[in-house]
């Protein structure tokens, strides 16, 4: 379940997260072997569909630098140089905040493949 939670910081997000988890879990009506579960905290995230999704990750939320977490994005027949593409602009612009060097960094890319390098 993915819950926005605007004008928070991610150490103010993740407290409100583990809140509402503790507070569904104990106040739903699901049987009592299901629980939610607060996982982490996504800021900025790009969602793609079902299940492909990438963002900023904060577990504890007090991280100095948040990590990429990606999930279906890359496929298994996708070539080598297009993932680590994908992942180098999605790095720039979600963990560093930079659209131009996101786009600098996969226009150098493609420069690189018509280059023939």
């Amino acid at each position: 379940v993915f819950v926005r939670l605007p004008g928070r910081s991610p150490a103010e997000a993740a407290t409100q997260g583990r809140a509402m988890a503790e507070y569904v879990s104990s106040h739903s009506k699901l049987p009592a072997a299901l629980t939610l579960e607060y996982e982490r905290v996504l800021s900025p995230c790009l969602l793609d569909g079902h299940n492909r999704y990438a963002g900023a990750e904060y577990v504890s939320g007090t991280e100095p630098q948040p990590s990429l977490l990606q999930k279906g994005l890359f496929e298994r027949g996708q070539c080598k140089y297009v993932q680590a593409t994908l992942r180098g602009a999605l790095q720039r612009l979600l963990v560093e905040g930079s659209l131009p060097r996101a786009l600098d960094f996969a226009r150098g890319a493609c420069r690189k493949l018509l280059g023939g390098e």
